[in-house]
């Protein structure tokens, strides 16, 4: 199910891409058409390509980037590449793919993915090499704010690992849901609701499979069981905004050895 809906959004998205003829990032960013997090993805790489040409001109001997005129000269460039950078057909094809896979895995499973395509390649990173990445991630505003709170506590040279890493991100999701209340998290489950609503309904829905997985990532494991144990008794594939707010609401209530679908809120009247 999530390959097929990833593959619908990526159709559309490359026929926006074609349809308003862009080819380069100051068109992509100026077309209202483009999701942002498409944009995101599209500068981070912008921005991360001008980053190790950066570095590959400050370690020529001949070249000093301290010297007025060629700093400046080097800004004008760098400052033209992040309007100006043309990005051909197969790039464009190759990102897009990329972003919509990061983003949805993302937005399913954050401190997986934080974690895992922070350190892809490495087992330990300094804060500046963590920051470049950070930038490809426009969702859960509160779990890249904290992030950055953390590590901006550390001296720069500081190299942080995958566990501590991952502890940290854990550290700042739990201590942030500790005191929502149920409307506040349901509200933060919108971005992944408006992915799956590839055909525009009125009305806001998750895939059970996509909840589970994020119960999981945060290590709920009791509402985790729980969704797994409706999931059971009702054979539901799809729950709706409302009902997964009466989920949350109820679900420790429930008799899950003897209910029946009419004795589970969330299913009156379907």
């Amino acid at each position: 199910m999530f390959e097929e809906i990833i593959e619908i959004q990526k159709n559309r998205i490359l026929q926006l891409f074609e349809n308003n003829y862009l080819t380069n990032i100051g068109e992509i960013n100026n077309c209202n058409d483009i999701p942002n997090w498409v944009k995101t993805y599209f500068n981070s790489n912008i921005y991360l390509e001008i980053y190790k040409l950066e570095n590959d001109i400050s370690a020529k001997e001949f070249i000093d980037l301290s010297i007025d005129e060629i700093g400046k000269s080097w800004q004008a460039f760098e400052d033209s590449l992040k309007t100006q950078a043309k990005i051909d057909l197969q790039i464009i094809e190759k990102w897009v793919d990329e972003a919509i896979h990061l983003y949805i895995n993302y937005l399913i499973r954050p401190r997986f993915t934080l974690t895992n395509f922070i350190f892809k390649e490495d087992d330990e990173l300094s804060i500046e090499k963590i920051k470049q990445k950070l930038i490809f991630f426009n969702e859960y505003q509160y779990l890249k704010d904290g992030i950055y709170d953390y590590i901006n506590n550390y001296e720069s040279n500081y190299n942080f690992n995958r566990k501590n890493f991952y502890q940290a991100i854990a550290n700042i999701d739990d201590n942030y849901f500790r005191n929502k209340s149920v409307d506040e998290i349901a509200d933060i489950f919108d971005p992944l609701c408006n992915f799956f609503n590839i055909n525009n309904y009125d009305y806001k829905f998750l895939p059970i499979a996509a909840l589970k997985i994020y119960f999981n990532d945060k290590s709920w494991a009791s509402i985790e069981n729980a969704l797994l144990k409706i999931q059971r008794k009702t054979n539901a594939i799809l729950w709706t905004k409302s009902q997964i707010i009466e989920f949350l609401k109820n679900y420790e209530n429930i008799d899950f050895e003897n209910a029946t679908n009419n004795q589970i809120p969330l299913f009156n009247g379907n």
